[in-house]
């Protein structure tokens, strides 16, 4: 029989077709437009797939039972451990949560950039590979800006979720708050493993709905403010305030590491910068969809290993056939890698030798000569603090760890301490 994980709305079986292992998703529950919405997301997605999620394909006739046919979702098998498992297998190593916790400031800016929210960010939804980069998965109640003033098909694990969340809040920021639990859970256990053994319960990481409801009085906020990291005690008083307001105003991450007021994100139409260079804006899946469009007219090459005499390549994955100029094959279901070399992002993501950005980060990959696609500046510097003489020779070393950094990014790749 094949392996099956129960959630709240499927029941996932992982298969392996002889070539790669698969997840299947299969609904236990009848979702509204659930079709439509995987059919908006994939086209959404198309070229800008960030590399925290695997690629999936929904089936309208995917299963038969007794006679009657019912949708399924294929997606790519997410290997690793769920964020819980993760973490308690690794509590005798602060570094490694360190870097996960590095690693999840990277993922939420992508989608923030993105301008789409996961809707249901918890434990069970967030894999940690064994190499520590993150994988994101089920994709059902997703938001995207197409489905603005819509009502949310689920309103997301109660331990994660802000207290006043119900299905009207839908939109962007959505994610906001689960994505600060998660981050100061993270930071909390690197400081001090005995939370775990206080407030872990096999259904969160630390913290609960109870202690969202009356924050006051919560043991574990309690805890967190008493924390031997500075950090984690701003960030536990600040969660607290955070429980009051309304939960369009909850900040998102980066803001809330900055020390800013807990107040409304900026307006749209003047987009700041998020971690790792991603800016809080839609120009943002523009820039990457330009980066992975074909390149007009190219100068005349050697061909590629693979590629046909007409000027295609291809994939050594599906075997599908690619315009030259393309990184990653343009069908959703693959998105492989073209090229077969590799190089090594800051962020310690392995992306193709010819990527002009990272999809774990968004780091542009050519950081003199790539430009915003809203303003016409340098992706890689476009709202960044000043950089001193010392730090543009190559690396920024961070006053926490130590760790030595690359000059393109704000938060250290090893413990997540802001660098600038």
């Amino acid at each position: 029989m094949p392996v099956v994980a129960s959630g709240q709305f499927a029941c996932v079986y992982k298969l392996n077709t002889g070539n790669r292992e698969v997840a299947v998703r299969c609904f236990t529950s009848e979702v509204k437009d659930q079709q439509q919405r995987y059919e908006q997301l994939s086209t959404y997605l198309q070229g800008v797939l960030p590399e925290s999620f695997v690629d999936f394909r929904y089936v309208e006739q995917g299963i038969l039972v007794k006679g009657r046919w019912y949708p399924i979702v294929r997606m790519g098998w997410a290997s690793g451990d769920p964020l819980n498992k993760f973490v308690q297998n690794n509590l005798d190593n602060p570094e490694a949560i360190a870097k996960v916790a590095a690693r999840w400031l990277a993922t939420v800016a992508t989608l923030r950039g993105l301008e789409i929210a996961h809707n249901d960010l918890q434990h069970g939804n967030v894999m940690v590979r064994p190499d520590g980069l993150i994988r994101l998965v089920d994709y059902d109640g997703i938001f995207l800006p197409d489905f603005q003033g819509q009502s949310s098909p689920e309103t997301g694990h109660k331990n994660y979720q802000h207290p006043q969340r119900t299905a009207s809040n839908y939109n962007h920021q959505i994610d906001n708050f689960p994505a600060l639990v998660i981050y100061l859970s993270l930071l909390a256990l690197k400081a001090d493993r005995s939370l775990w053994d206080r407030f872990y319960n096999d259904d969160n990481l630390l913290l609960t709905q109870k202690d969202y409801g009356d924050p006051r009085n919560s043991k574990c906020l309690q805890a967190l403010k008493q924390s031997p990291d500075a950090q984690v005690k701003t960030l536990a008083t600040r969660l607290e305030e955070y429980c009051a307001l309304p939960v369009e105003q909850v900040p998102n991450l980066v803001t809330a590491l900055r020390g800013a007021p807990a107040a409304s994100s900026p307006p749209r139409t003047q987009p700041t910068t998020g971690a790792q260079g991603v800016p809080d804006s839609g120009g943002y899946r523009e820039m990457l969809q330009k980066q992975a469009a074909p390149v007009p007219k190219p100068s005349p090459q050697p061909v590629p290993a693979g590629a046909s005499s007409n000027n295609l390549v291809k994939c050594p994955k599906c075997g599908r056939n690619n315009d030259q100029g393309l990184i990653y094959c343009v069908d959703h279901s693959c998105t492989a890698p073209l090229s077969s070399s590799a190089k090594t992002c800051p962020c310690q993501a392995s992306i193709p030798a010819n990527a002009r950005y990272c999809p774990q980060c968004g780091l542009s990959q050519t950081a003199s000569t790539t430009a915003h696609a809203s303003t016409g500046q340098p992706a890689a510097v476009r709202g960044r603090p000043s950089v001193s003489p010392q730090a543009r020779q190559g690396t920024i070393t961070c006053p926490n760890c130590r760790a030595q950094n690359s000059i393109n990014v704000i938060y250290c790749i090893r413990c997540g301490t802001n660098v600038r």
